[in-house]
């Protein structure tokens, strides 16, 4: 019951050699989240790549190969996710 979450906010990202962090803040309104699901993709709003779940507002990617990620980040709760963060385009070299 009840309305998905709204979208995070902030989403921030921070590149240490071939190690990639993610940030991002709680969405402020609507219903809380109960977890966060990102999806990186080899184009803008695209999930090809990878698809993961965490509880917290960071995420860490280690030994990530050379290439440009369109990454994005929803909010979900029972009811389902919310609408994406814009993409964060991330170069690693």
């Amino acid at each position: 019951g009840g309305p998905p979450p709204e979208p995070p906010t902030n989403l921030q990202h921070a590149i240490a050699g071939r190690t990639v962090t993610l940030s991002w803040d709680a969405p402020t309104m609507g219903a809380p989240p109960t977890s966060y699901r990102l999806e990186a993709g080899n184009a803008p709003g695209l999930a090809n790549l990878a698809t993961a779940t965490t509880a917290g507002l960071a995420f860490v990617v280690a030994s990530v190969p050379g290439g440009t990620y369109y990454v994005r980040v929803r909010a979900v709760n029972a009811t389902g996710p919310s609408a994406p963060t814009p993409d964060a385009v991330i170069v690693v070299p």
